[in-house]
């Protein structure tokens, strides 16, 4: 530091000394200068006339920093003016904006005189003022020089002791250096052994990476086809499941007689439900991977399948039920029918025996109602009843065909009710059967002939499970005993 500090120091005074000598001020002027500065500041304290050099001295604080000859004269006028004012003379208005010749060409000998004075002295102030400015300046410089110069002849000490550091660092750096150099031959023999280790252990790793993969692409195929199975076998148990309460529904649905013919198209669509849900299971496994979505996919279509099949059974169902017809009220027409036709035909017979007895002239006289008790007399004490009717054959033929039969379908388990209603009492026959009604008349003569009314044809519809009845082709007259 010592060693250091001397130079500077003798750098700042040979600085200091080679500015001063440069710029070296003129005692004279600077005296004068200051003199003329103290006496206005001294009478800018003046209570009456300060403001004026009060005003006069702020020009020298413009007016110095850029002196020329502009602003020295109105320096020389501020300053004039206040004088000549403080001493009781007369000065000629100037203003701040008019030219020097304007402020200066109406004036006497005396003023121009102190203005010319005091154009000097204008001159003195400024000089002094810089001179006070610049060794200010100066000093301040200097003793930041200082200032500056103890900074850094601390630095330079630092510096000093940390290039001392640095160069035992340095050293230590060397030694390290070798050591690193010894140690980095090692190091590049280890690392020649290791690679050649690392690639034989990649190569391995890369082997054994590929006979893995293969194991985890035959375990992956495995679990696919186990999940495609459960898949599969759940569904296929759920829809057993389901088909069978199905078919049980479709069993007690169909169970009473009203929906009895729905039955078989129940249990139809129940079976191609079954069909088509295995068809939807096996072409959805076939084309989609396995996953949440392969199940969605299938318990969606298998639902829409369900309900499609549900809705298409329940329209069935509900169409059979619209469409019945109840056996009970169809043989209840078809007796109602029966008996009317009975009750009309016994009403012809009635009317055709009345006629046969009015146009036979012996027994005109005798009236209807007569023989006809006669004749259940006689049937009573003989057993059965026999009517004498004296007509020709012909007639009795003409008669007998008058006689409307209307041909009726009858169902097939209205058979019995018919055996036991039909008043001839004979059995009915199976393909064909035959019911015939028979009316007896007896003539008066004695010759007894027998009248046989229409015989009705029962025929069993096989398609519609019922009887017709029709009428049956008389005999000829020849037959007809």
């Amino acid at each position: 530091m010592i060693l250091l500090g001397y130079p500077t120091a003798l750098l700042m005074c040979s600085f200091c000394s080679r500015v001063w000598s440069l710029v070296s001020p003129d005692p004279g002027l600077l005296s004068q200068g200051k003199a003329q500065w103290q006496q206005a500041r001294e009478l800018a304290r003046h209570p009456r006339y300060g403001a004026c050099w009060t005003r006069a001295l702020s020009l020298l604080d413009i007016g110095c920093r850029e002196l020329d000859e502009e602003q020295q004269s109105r320096i020389a006028l501020a300053f004039a003016h206040c004088h000549l004012q403080r001493s009781g003379r007369s000065f000629p208005p100037c203003e701040p904006h008019s030219s020097i010749r304007d402020c200066t060409q109406h004036m006497d000998p005396v003023a121009f005189g102190v203005y010319t004075e005091f154009f000097t002295h204008a001159h003195s102030i400024c000089y002094f003022l810089h001179n006070e400015a610049w060794q200010q300046r100066a000093q301040d410089t200097v003793h930041r020089l200082t200032s500056s110069s103890e900074t850094v002849a601390r630095q330079l000490e630092s510096t000093n002791r940390l290039a001392e550091k640095i160069a035992l660092a340095q050293n230590a750096t060397l030694r390290s250096q070798e050591q690193i150099l010894q140690d980095g031959e090692l190091l590049r023999q280890t690392l020649h052994d290791s690679s050649r280790g690392v690639r034989q252990a990649f190569q391995e790793l890369q082997y054994s990476a590929s006979e893995q993969r293969v194991a985890f692409a035959e375990i992956f195929n495995r679990v696919a086809f186990l999940h495609n199975f459960i898949v599969g076998e759940s569904s296929a148990l759920y829809s057993v499941f389901f088909h069978l309460l199905s078919g049980a529904a479709s069993l007690v649905l169909t169970s009473c007689q009203r929906t009895a013919g729905a039955r078989f198209i129940l249990l139809t669509l129940v079976g191609i439900n079954i069909y088509l849900e295995r068809v939807i299971c096996s072409f959805l496994m076939d084309h989609q991977d396995g996953g949440d979505d392969l199940m969605e996919n299938i318990s969606f279509w298998v639902g829409l399948s369900r309900r499609g099949f549900a809705g298409l059974g329940l329209a069935i169902t509900t169409y059979f039920i619209w469409t019945y017809k109840d056996p009970a009220k169809q043989s209840q027409q078809v007796l109602q029918s029966l008996q009317e036709t009975r009750t009309e035909i016994r009403r012809l017979l009635q009317e055709t025996e009345e006629e046969i007895w009015t146009s036979s002239p012996k027994q005109r006289g005798r009236s209807p109602s007569r023989r006809r008790s006669r004749s259940r007399g006689r049937s009573r004490s003989r057993g059965r009843s026999r009517s004498r009717v004296h007509c020709s054959p012909s007639r009795k033929r003409s008669k007998a065909q008058r006689i409307a039969v209307q041909p009726l379908e009858i169902p097939v388990f209205l058979e019995d009710r018919l055996r036991d209603n039909f008043p001839s009492g004979d059995p009915l026959e199976p393909l064909p059967p035959q019911a015939v009604l028979k009316g007896q008349l007896t003539e008066s003569q004695g010759q007894q002939r027998r009248l046989r009314s229409p015989p009705l044809n029962v025929r069993t519809n096989s398609r519609k499970g019922k009887l017709l009845l029709a009428e049956q082709p008389r005999s000829p007259p020849s037959q007809a005993r």
